[in-house]
């Protein structure tokens, strides 16, 4: 759409990411090392070498990460988006206040420069954690698999959206190639 964006992977390895998205039908290779940017938090984890500009070697490296997160966001400009997949191995390693200031500072310098910053987290957090979180978020969107009958399906809700009115109804979906996420209403 124009803009630049950084994806920070600590999930899986950016070359995987990229493939997953070109089978999804969007084939991102022509917009990386222009508009888009990978910070690789994963290969070191898995004793690789990054082939990425942007790394860690370390997962736990928070302000090793915060550099990298500056430096991305100085080499792509203003308005740059951040995707963070995920917080959940963070929580897993590190202690939550730790986290909790590294996203409010760090979204503070994204938002401060006119970008946003998307994360996400698994549901293995406790409700006290996942509470300070969704303090810090001015958005929060639950996804959640459902059986019905013996057919699973996926679906969200939007929970909050700060300053913006919103239904929080439950609506199903799919992902699909080329389309991308699909929403289904009920009849």
């Amino acid at each position: 759409m124009g803009g630049s964006c950084v994806f920070i992977a600590n999930n899986d390895f950016p070359r995987k990411i990229s493939k997953d998205m070109k089978q999804l039908g969007l084939d991102v290779s022509g917009f990386e090392g222009k508009q888009l940017a990978y910070i690789d938090c994963y290969s070191g984890t898995a004793g690789r070498t990054s082939s990425e500009k942007y790394g860690i070697q370390v997962l736990t490296d928070l302000t090793g990460l915060g550099m990298q997160i500056s430096s991305a966001a100085s080499a792509l400009g203003q308005g740059t988006t951040f995707f963070f997949d995920s917080l959940a191995p963070l929580f897993a390693s590190l202690k939550p206040d730790p986290i909790m200031t590294f996203v409010h500072s760090i979204g503070a310098r994204i938002k401060g420069q006119g970008g946003n910053l998307y994360f996400s987290v698994g549901t293995g957090l406790d409700n006290d954690t996942m509470t300070r979180l969704e303090g810090l978020s001015d958005c929060i969107i639950e996804l959640e698999t459902v059986e019905r009958r013996g057919i699973s399906s996926r679906r969200l809700r939007v929970k909050k959206i700060r300053g913006r009115k919103h239904f929080e109804k439950w609506v199903e979906f799919s992902v699909e190639a080329p389309q991308g996420i699909v929403f289904y209403r009920r009849k």
